[in-house]
């Protein structure tokens, strides 16, 4: 069972999460879902496996 979380985005913070998504996509090829994006920015964040190499378990 998967479990689920609503991601929301404050307008004051949309533009700079868009602009996130967009690097996202840049570095890894392809744009990511904010789920994706939420969990690049973590592990790039902690300092592990990012740049869409999380993708790979």
């Amino acid at each position: 069972m998967t479990e689920k979380t609503t991601i929301t985005v404050r307008k004051s913070d949309k533009q700079v999460f868009e602009q996130t998504l967009d690097a996202i996509a840049e570095e890894i090829g392809d744009r990511p879902t904010r789920s994706e994006a939420l969990r690049e920015l973590s592990e790039a964040y902690i300092g592990r496996d990012s740049l869409g190499r999380w993708q790979d378990e």
